[in-house]
């Protein structure tokens, strides 16, 4: 009987050790698949979360290309701009050149009227005369020139 009792407590022993056991392995199944449930969700979230962060990326990239290609285009306006007051700059120059001529050689027109009027002797008339001459030389080289800028300016306007 001694033996059949002890036989019982070793066995009620090993069953109470076994459903220990057994709770103690669901415990840890569960703790597993809770961990492996909250692993699964934090590579959810990081992947949502480098998901997010690159759109942000591309937005910024976008972005950025957009402003520099918006900062060329304002210089090259700038340059065109630029250019263009330059262009003018440089045909009022050439305008007040050409007057300042004009008026040199009105004034030596009427120099040399004025000497072939007044010459006393036909020796100074014959001398203004050749004077002459060679002004009306020097106003028709001055209107040569002036057609060539003529010419010049207007293929610059057409470009």
């Amino acid at each position: 009987q001694l033996q059949a009792d002890a036989a019982r407590a070793v066995e009620e022993a090993l069953r109470e050790r076994n459903d220990e056991l057994v709770d103690a392995v669901g415990r840890l199944k569960r703790k597993d698949t809770e961990h492996h449930a909250q692993l699964v969700e934090l590579k959810a979230a990081h992947s949502r979360e480098l998901l997010r962060r690159g759109k942000e990326i591309d937005e910024a990239a976008v972005t950025l290309r957009k402003a520099v290609q918006k900062a060329r285009l304002d210089k090259d306006r700038e340059y065109a701009s630029l250019a263009e007051q330059e262009r003018l700059r440089a045909k009022e120059t050439v305008r007040i050149a050409e007057q300042g001529l004009e008026r040199k050689l009105e004034s030596r027109k009427k120099e040399l009227d004025n000497a072939i009027a007044t010459a006393s002797t036909t020796a100074e008339a014959a001398w203004a005369k050749r004077l002459r001459d060679a002004e009306a030389e020097h106003e028709q080289e001055l209107h040569s020139l002036r057609q060539k800028n003529a010419l010049q300016r207007g293929g610059d306007e057409k470009r």
